[in-house]
């Protein structure tokens, strides 16, 4: 078992689980294929040394990301590896040793500890320099794919106590019949434990609703069509226990293999001249205005959180919990009315109050009977964001009312690109 002293980076981790690839006769073409194919991605790896073993390769001294977003990963063994730097490498399997440290908070001085374990990416590629005519279009799109990720456990501890748990999370990618994409993600179980105190109150302020942890589960579904264009997230949801869950979905029209390719050409000009903000910035642009908005949905469903925070703060200001609804009430319609559309804002504060005052569901949803270009809904935020609620054809609906609003499919990831 290995042990980092340095605060482990969770951006960095995924990312890791996300990638790697390679194959077995030359441990130096591979770990430089890999590095390569890394950045193009938008990440970047050092590594001190790459050697071979029989058919596995061994990469030792890695480190993924740089700055303060550097993890110092150690050593890494890419079993049963296959290819060329100009066809394409293949590993069986990446096993990640368990990882521990420890992390102080250098405004509180306190001590965390963590350790994340049984952590493994399965079946990685790796594109070539020179891929075959046959190679998958997700695979001439993104230089790196992986067919399952799993992660065992996350525990850390704050001082002794318990303060994240975190069971049985599993990555699945596949490639579709038009060489397009499909994914999922599922975390079994995460809790998060609510200290008795915090420096900002928010620990207090949590016990007093009735939580003293947050259990739940996670999991979501994206695809993307490599003929339509089309990238969708459909259901992506966090339930937690006796609080309440979280839905999104959106659909994005417009994410071509060019786009694809135009973002990565990006990546590595980006890393070979990081100074060139404003280059960046056209491009990004550019990049913009090759996408639509097809649609767009944010849920929340009850399970008692909203009953809590009502109650919570009439106790705090010594009113009734009807009284709190009002107020609430009154702040939405304000702030909505700085938006200048009557009827959105009447739609809005409708919703508010019916939710609010038998808590349900709650729903925001942009169905568009026709996708949006992203740069007509930026023209209308600079030039008259009051048409914002029109472009979007945005609706509000409280506990399944569908009388708020005439849209189109109640998932709007389903459109297709025009």
């Amino acid at each position: 078992m290995r042990r980092i002293s340095a605060g482990l980076s969770a951006a960095a981790l995924a990312s890791l689980l996300g990638t790697g690839t390679a194959l077995s006769a030359d441990a130096d073409a591979f770990a430089e294929r890999l590095k390569e194919a890394l950045t193009t991605s938008g990440m970047s790896m050092t590594y001190s040394s790459a050697s071979s073993e029989g058919d596995d390769v061994v990469l030792s001294g890695v480190s993924i990301g740089t700055g303060d977003e550097k993890t110092d990963v150690g050593e890494l063994t890419f079993q049963n590896v296959a290819g060329s730097t100009e066809e394409g490498w293949t590993v069986e399997r990446l096993p990640i040793e368990d990882i521990e440290g420890t992390d102080q908070n250098e405004t509180t001085g306190k001590t965390a500890t963590y350790a994340v374990r049984e952590m493994s990416v399965e079946n990685i590629r790796i594109v070539g320099t020179s891929p075959a005519e046959e190679t998958p279009a997700i695979l001439q799109a993104s230089p790196l794919f992986f067919d399952r990720a799993s992660l065992g456990s996350v525990n850390v501890t704050v001082e002794g106590d318990d303060a994240f748990t975190l069971d049985n999370a599993i990555f699945a990618n596949a490639i579709g019949d038009d060489g397009g994409y499909t994914g999922n993600f599922e975390i079994e179980n995460f809790t998060a434990f609510v200290p008795e105190e915090s420096e900002d109150g928010s620990a207090e302020t949590v016990r007093s609703l009735g939580y003293e942890q947050l259990s739940g589960s996670a999991s979501g579904d994206m695809s993307w069509g490599l003929e339509s264009g089309r990238l969708s997230l459909d259901g992506l949801s966090f339930d937690v226990e006796d609080a309440g869950q979280f839905d999104l979905s959106a659909g994005i029209g417009g994410y071509t293999q060019q786009l694809v390719k135009s973002i990565q050409e990006m990546n590595r000009q980006m890393e070979q001249n990081p100074q060139s903000g404003e280059g960046a910035g056209m491009a990004m642009m550019g990049i913009l205005a090759q996408l639509q908005i097809q649609g767009i949905s944010i849920a929340f469903e009850d399970d008692s959180l909203t009953k809590r925070l009502i109650d919570y703060y009439a106790e705090q200001m010594n009113r009734s919990p009807q009284d709190v609804i009002d107020l609430a009430v009154q702040i939405v319609e304000a702030n909505i009315a700085q938006i200048g559309d009557a009827n959105f804002q009447g739609q809005v504060t409708d919703a508010v109050r019916t939710f609010l005052e038998n808590p349900t569901s709650i729903r925001v949803a942009s169905e568009p009977p026709q996708p949006i270009p992203v740069m007509q809904l930026v023209g209308a935020a600079m030039g008259a964001p009051q048409t914002i609620p029109n472009v979007l054809q945005l609706r509000v609906q409280s506990n399944g009312d569908s009388s708020s609003g005439e849209g189109g499919s109640d998932d709007p990831s389903s459109q297709s690109a025009q």
